[in-house]
């Protein structure tokens, strides 16, 4: 109610005339009319809802009345809110501040496979769902699909159907259409050969006018068949494919080496007839290189190839004779240091010159002359002059023979040793077994008979040598000879006037015994010095260093046998001493078979210089390493080629042109039967193949016969005891001494040749000597069949096709044939100790010069001489040289006398009607197209 205000009259109602609950303004929410207008509850300014944004924003509470404000609810925000928004319609339905976003449930698009099925329609806001574009579908999403990943890319409802998947790896030929698989999850796949297709071939071998391999070429065939020509030149020939069908082969697919018949002497089998060269007179090489054995520098480090001699000169350096490399080698002794002082390594010659000019040929007995010169005996058949590294001749023609005369017309045969006494130069003329001199001007014949080979004392005129290999003074001026069959004699001088010759040592028989004079026994005593007592000398055939005392005294200083053992001298072993220079109380030494240089000091030996050569190696042909092959045969049924090696070895050949070894162990000797690769030999020299496969061997070292089945892979010993000697009898007891060449009758027969001067057989297990004297050397012949015959040094045997054996006498020079029934004798080919080759021509009268490897071709006689190094033939009564040329050496291929070879062993038939030549010293085994 109005207060009454006095004489103001009744006053206007204020708030406090309300009450507590008015207000003004309605604000409160307790189901009053607080502003007292009639209405309750009645807000101008409620207060907001929870949510404030969106469609929410003017959304307020509603009055509960005396309940208060009421929380909002969906209706209080009008018609368009939604709690989860759904709607695309530009509002904030949900009121969370953003326009439509968290459209729980937006429509799917279009695509809804694959990698699409989780896309939705983006809301484009008042314009509502919008269509899906490619980013909408994610980052996997391809309108074309490429992709290899197990994955419906573009959401066709089909994992990986690529419709451009990518090429294979080879994309030529018939592999242009393959593509790779898809793997999945583990991507493209690498095309395997199903991939291709059928027409596939991963090396092409159908001729159909397709690649077949897709190697960008059609019908180039890795495995065409081979043409009807597959051998030689022709071995890699092959079809042409044309018009979908093989060709025949014409001769431009063989290549340009093929020849329809054969004309080219090119080491090639350019007809493809399965024979290399068949052009007659051609030699080829078809098997060997030489041992890599010549090395300059340190003792030790340096390798020598058979060194031969030895000369101490006067400011205490070693010269070293190398016999197989020809050459000269100086070693300092005290520096250490080895180096080539004259020829040229491997070239065999008689050039003067220096040292990669000049050459020599197996160089043996060197001597030092006042003024520094040095002689030098020369196998060239000459002696030679060293004077400040330069070679020059000093006497002896090019050519072999006996003859006195000018120094330039002089002949001998195989110089081996030098030296000078007073004001003569003593020469030892090995095969003329003789000893020579030459003053200045003339050669002349000091002692022997001229290429009459024997056994005599007496005047220096009348008496017989063997083969001289060594010569030394005594402080008389005395003539020590040494000769290879066993002695050493003494020629007697008075002043420069020769008189008589005597035997120091030794006797008829060679062997290994010591003792006085006659009783003692050598073999092949090699290189002597002089001592103040006596005579050192390498005693090469015995392994063993012994001494001569000037009465004749022999004993034995070093080794006991053959091998390489240093040690006290008398324990020791030596293989093959040759060369001896001494020095006060020092002997050095040089072994041709260890390839070294030893020293015996205070009765110990040591090595000083040298070591182990690759002599050895199989494999192929053009690779494989041969030393001094000896006995070769051919098995014509299956081309296979057997050979011996100076390795102790036997080897093969075989067509495709492998070289292996058959039986033995390179560079280990004995006696040894067994297992092939068990097997032991000794220098094996000829083998020849029985008609049942089987091969017998000549073992030289081991003085026997072997027996070698290489089907049965055994190695027996046929005949002798291993011991050298001269019964005959049981092939178990019955004995051999050097034994060579082997030739088989028709009933597989066999005869032997021994060095040693005989022809042996063996049939039925008993061994007979048909003709010839243990040790008893000559030219005599025996036509009665009285065994009273003598050989000079008989090196090859082979069975003629009228019956006969045939014999190459080295030492004699000549041809002689044997008759297996009587053991008659008769020469038929050359004059004995006439050593020089004659020129071609009906044959009476007709000169050789060392023959030895011997065989027959269609009927026809064939034969090499060793020392000059040609091919001869005997046919129709006349000689012929076909391939070769005298007194020049080397491995040179070719035809006729364009070919060259150095020192050539044995023969053997070819198939195809050709020779197998054992080249010993070229190292090779060759073959010559008659």
């Amino acid at each position: 109610m109005k207060t009454c205000g006095g004489a103001g009259g009744w006053l206007d109602c204020t708030s406090e005339h309300y009450g507590l609950y008015y207000e003004v303004t309605e604000t409160d929410c307790d189901g009053l009319d607080n502003d007292c207008n009639g209405a309750t509850d009645d807000f101008v300014d409620a207060p907001s809802c929870v949510l404030t944004t969106g469609i929410c924003a003017e959304a307020v509470k509603r009055c509960g009345g005396a309940a208060g404000w009421l929380e909002c609810t969906p209706q209080d925000y009008g018609p368009s809110y939604q709690v989860a928004e759904t709607r695309c319609d530009g509002e904030d339905n949900d009121c969370d501040g953003a326009t439509d976003d968290t459209l729980v449930d937006a429509p799917s698009c279009a695509l809804t496979a694959g990698v699409c099925a989780a896309a939705v329609k983006r809301c484009g806001g008042a314009a509502g769902w919008l269509a899906c574009t490619v980013p909408d579908y994610g980052p996997s999403y391809q309108v074309a699909e490429t992709r290899c990943e197990g994955l419906d890319n573009d959401c066709d409802g089909a994992t990986d159907d690529i419709l451009e998947p990518p090429s294979c790896a080879l994309t030529a030929g018939v592999c242009s259409s393959a593509v790779k698989r898809c793997g999945g999850a583990g991507g493209w796949l690498d095309c395997t050969v199903s991939d291709y297709g059928s027409d596939y071939e991963v090396e092409e071998t159908r001729c159909d006018d397709l690649d077949n391999d897709c190697d960008g070429a059609t019908d180039v065939i890795v495995a065409a068949p081979r043409c009807s020509l597959s051998v030689g030149v022709c071995a890699s020939g092959v079809k042409r494919c044309q018009d979908q069908a093989w060709q025949e082969c014409l001769a431009l697919d063989y290549g340009p080496d093929y020849e329809v018949a054969e004309t080219r002497c090119d080491g090639l089998d350019n007809d493809c007839d399965g024979i290399v060269d068949d052009v007659s007179g051609c030699v080829s090489t078809v098997a060997g290189i030489a041992p890599p054995g010549y090395l300059d520098g340190q003792l030790m480090a340096a390798r020598f190839f058979q060194p031969a001699r030895l000369l101490l000169l006067a400011n205490g350096d070693l010269l070293v004779a190398e016999h197989a490399s020809s050459l000269i080698r100086r070693v300092n002794l005290t520096t250490g240091m080895v180096s080539t002082e004259a020829g040229t390594p491997f070239v065999p010659g008689d050039a003067d010159g220096p040292p990669g000019v000049g050459t020599l040929y197996y160089p043996q007995g060197m001597f030092e002359l006042s003024n520094g010169t040095v002689l030098i005996a020369d196998g060239n058949a000459q002696v030679r002059a060293l004077i400040n590294g330069n070679l020059s001749w000093v006497a002896g023609s090019p050519h072999w023979g006996f003859q006195d005369g000018p120094a330039d017309q002089a002949m001998f045969a195989s110089v081996s040793d030098v030296i000078k006494v007073d004001n003569l130069i003593f020469i030892a003329d090995m095969h003329n077994c003789a000893v020579r001199t030459y003053d200045g001007t003339n050669v002349n014949t000091a002692a022997g008979t001229g290429g009459v080979c024997g056994y005599r004392d007496g005047a220096a005129a009348t008496a017989q040598f063997g083969f001289v290999t060594a010569l030394a003074q005594d402080p008389s001026g005395n003539i020590y000879i040494a000769e290879n069959e066993g002695r050493i004699r003494v020629l007697w001088r008075s002043g420069t006037a020769v008189g008589t010759v005597t035997t120091l040592a030794g006797g008829s028989e060679s062997g290994c015994v010591d003792g006085a004079g006659s009783e003692a026994r050598l073999n092949a005593p090699l290189q002597m010095a002089a001592t103040p007592e006596g005579l050192v000398f390498t005693d090469s055939g015995n392994h063993r260093i012994r001494f001569v005392t000037w009465g004749g005294q022999v004993s034995t200083e070093a080794g006991t046998g053959l091998g390489l053992v240093d040690g006290p001298a008398l324990q020791a072993k030596l293989a093959c001493p040759s060369g001896l220079a001494v020095s006060g109380d020092i002997a050095y030494l040089a072994e041709t078979c260890s390839h070294r240089l030893r020293k015996l000091e205070h009765d110990t030996l040591t090595g000083i210089a040298g070591g182990p050569l690759i002599t050895w190696r199989d494999g192929p042909r053009d690779t494989a390493i041969l030393e001094q092959p000896f006995g070769i045969a051919a098995d014509h049924s299956t081309g296979l080629v057997y050979f011996t090696d100076s390795n102790h070895v036997v080897r093969t050949l075989s067509p495709e042109g492998m070289v292996a070894t058959l039986a033995g162990s390179a560079g280990n000797s004995g006696l040894v039967d067994g297992r092939l690769e068990d097997a032991r030999f000794a220098w094996p020299r000829a083998l020849r193949q029985r008609s049942d496969g089987a091969l017998i061997l000549a073992d030289f070292g081991n003085a026997t016969i072997r027996l070698i089945v290489p089907t049965d892979n055994s190695v027996t010993t046929l005949a002798g005891d291993g011991s050298c000697g001269s019964e005959d009898g049981p092939a178990g007891t019955a004995r051999f001494c050097m034994p060579t060449d082997i030739a088989l009758g028709s009933s597989d027969e066999v005869y032997v040749a021994e060095e040693i001067g005989r022809i042996r057989k063996i049939v039925n297990g008993q061994v007979t000597t048909l003709n010839g004297s243990y040790n008893s050397f000559g030219c005599e012949d025996d036509p009665d069949g009285s065994r009273d015959a003598r050989f000079g040094l008989p090196v090859g045997l082979a069975l003629g096709p009228d019956g006969l054996l045939y014999v190459a006498d080295r030492g004699c020079c000549t041809i002689r044939t044997v008759e297996p029934a009587t053991g008659a004798v008769q020469t038929v080919l050359g004059i004995p100790f006439q050593c020089r080759p004659a020129s071609d021509g009906p044959t009476p009268g007709k000169t050789l010069a060392s023959p030895g490897g011997i065989a027959f071709v269609g009927g026809t006689l064939f034969f090499v001489e060793i020392q000059t190094g040609i091919l001869r033939t005997r046919s129709n009564g006349a000689l012929a040289t076909i391939a070769g040329f005298p007194w020049r050496y080397g491995a040179i291929d070719g035809l006729g006398s364009a070919a060259r070879f150095t020192f050539p062993k044995m023969l053997s038939p070819a198939p195809g009607g050709g020779l197998y030549i054992a080249d010993a010293d070229a190292n090779r085994i060759r073959r010559f197209q008659p």
